[in-house]
């Protein structure tokens, strides 16, 4: 069964310094002292796939190692302490003795969390956090992914509150195979991954690095889980998934060694025929790796390796549009055009902020939630309307709900945001049309945003689903700018005129599908 995608473990854990800057454990808030609110998630496609799988439970039954250092006076104040969910419905979660624990009032606090719970020495266990020197070293089995999360602030930039947001940072390695013809009776015997042994990941960096002159691993996949034998047929199936250790960025290369045999049967005779073949495979850390293998006789091995985001795509409702994987940290996918567009240089329909139709002339008239200074809905200042306080719009004044279905949303300013500064961003041309292409920094992977053909191909501009709330007669959106004369740019603006980027303003949107919550 799966589980409710975003979890938040609200925790009433505490961290404190004392005059000698050690763990202040007393009850309640003494002398004013803030207690620290902690919440968590696990990121959900460690809920359902092939291989055993991370989830909430895991963290209920066998908790995660959590690190609190001062970043004033580098003392510990947490030391490898295992933390629980004590309660999978409320999300609460804290130590065994739920000991309390307060923030430091003259510092920032760096916090470390690693699944699964990690041992005291490197030697020792597959997982060992080195919080004072930023990093973690780790050993896959083979079996279990591992999990790392940081955070770090004070109690006056975060109110008190800290969000730990579980990073995958093993490779998940999914092994597929097929055959070229179903007349012949193929049989797979083995299959074995060398692949580096260990891998240390930094975390204020997100770094992955498989650790320089380690030793490689023997990962026999077919022996481990299926006895002797696989049979296999013309359609590729996953047979079996495996966490390993590689690199984050360019990847590692692996060697996979495969053994098969063929039995083809003529007249009343069966002639039966074995193969060992080899080949290389690149496997990226942080990443769902697809390793498809075909089996064809005497022909060299076939290996298509697709690395995608850490995302299960039976969780996923994209209702036929299609998506791409900027490898966010939140794990939200950004359609790969406009509502209403037949390409990704296609500008599509024009919207007014909050409505889900598009239509011939955009006026403060013909707006449905009112007039400037006359909102009836999405207002947080009396001079402008009537105040409801709403700042984000409601999934029945939302487009992309209403024009795409499934899991699509327009994208709040956060969301916007996240892409915008995980990716490399540059005014240029795609397919004769003017744009702006991001690019991760993560994965590599492009998002093209085009201009509006229709305004002199110098400008384009794109709703988010957040109210300007210094002005809510406007909204957040993003604007892309080759206007030789005022400049090229491409920026988050609240930026309002009560011409062009009012919320009765026809805009373009490009909807996404949400990952896991994430804060700014």
């Amino acid at each position: 069964m799966n589980k409710t995608l975003f979890i938040a473990f609200a925790s009433a854990i505490t961290l404190g310094s004392c005059t000698n800057n050690g763990i202040d454990t007393t009850s309640g808030t003494p002398n004013g002292r803030i207690p620290i609110n902690i919440s968590t998630y696990v990121p959900r496609a460690t809920r359902t796939y092939v291989a055993s799988s991370n989830d909430i439970w895991d963290l209920v039954n066998s908790g995660f190692t959590f690190t609190a250092i001062n970043d004033v006076s580098h003392r510990t104040h947490i030391a490898s302490t295992t933390f629980y969910v004590k309660d999978p419905d409320t999300g609460v979660c804290g130590d065994w003795d739920a000991t309390p624990y307060f923030w430091p009032r003259d510092s920032a606090v760096s916090f470390y969390a690693v699944y699964p719970t990690a041992s005291d020495n490197e030697a020792s266990g597959r997982t060992w956090l080195y919080a004072a020197n930023d990093s973690l070293v780790f050993t896959p089995d083979g079996h279990e992914d591992v999990l790392a999360a940081y955070a770090t602030g004070s109690a006056s930039s975060t109110d008190g509150s800290v969000q730990l947001n579980f990073k995958h940072v093993s490779a998940k390695v999914a092994l597929a195979v097929r055959c070229d013809n179903v007349d012949y009776n193929y049989v797979l015997t083995s299959v074995v991954l060398t692949a580096p042994t260990k891998a240390t990941y930094k975390f204020s960096t997100q770094k992955i690095s498989v650790v320089a002159g380690s030793d490689s691993t023997e990962y026999a996949s077919v022996d481990r889980n299926y006895g002797e034998t696989v049979r296999v047929n013309e359609s590729s199936t996953i047979y079996d998934t495996l966490f390993i250790a590689a690199d984050g960025t360019a990847g590692s290369t692996c060697r996979l060694d495969v053994s098969y045999k063929t039995t083809i049967t003529i007249g009343d005779s069966e002639i039966e025929r074995t193969y060992t073949k080899s080949a290389t495979v690149n496997i990226i850390a942080g990443y769902e790796n697809t390793v498809s293998m075909k089996l064809a006789g005497d022909t060299p091995l076939s290996i298509n390796v697709v690395a995608n985001g850490w995302t299960a795509d039976n969780e996923i409702d994209a209702n036929d549009h299609e998506y791409v994987d900027m490898g966010l940290p939140s794990g939200t996918l950004w359609a790969t055009c406009n509502i209403g567009a037949e390409s990704s240089e296609d500008y599509g329909d024009y919207f007014a902020w909050g409505e889900t139709e598009t239509k011939e002339t955009f006026t403060w008239d013909n707006y449905a939630f009112g007039k400037e200074s006359e909102l009836t809905k999405y207002c947080n200042n009396a001079d402008c309307g009537t105040v409801d306080n709403l700042l984000t719009l409601e999934a029945e004044d939302d487009a992309a709900v209403a024009k795409w279905g499934g899991d699509w949303k327009v994208p709040t300013y956060e969301i916007f945001k996240e892409l915008y500064d995980n990716c490399e961003r540059v005014l240029t041309s795609q397919n004769g049309v003017n744009g702006c292409l991001f690019t991760s920094k993560t994965n590599g992977n492009t998002l093209f945003f085009p201009v509006d053909a229709d305004i002199l191909s110098v400008y384009g501009m794109y709703w988010t689903s957040s109210l300007n709330t210094a002005n809510p007669n406007g909204a957040w959106y993003f604007i892309i700018s080759f206007d030789a004369t005022l400049g090229e740019y491409n920026v988050l603006s609240d930026y309002y005129s009560t011409d062009y980027n009012s919320r009765m303003y026809m805009l373009a949107i490009r909807p996404v599908i949400p990952g896991n919550t994430i804060n700014f």
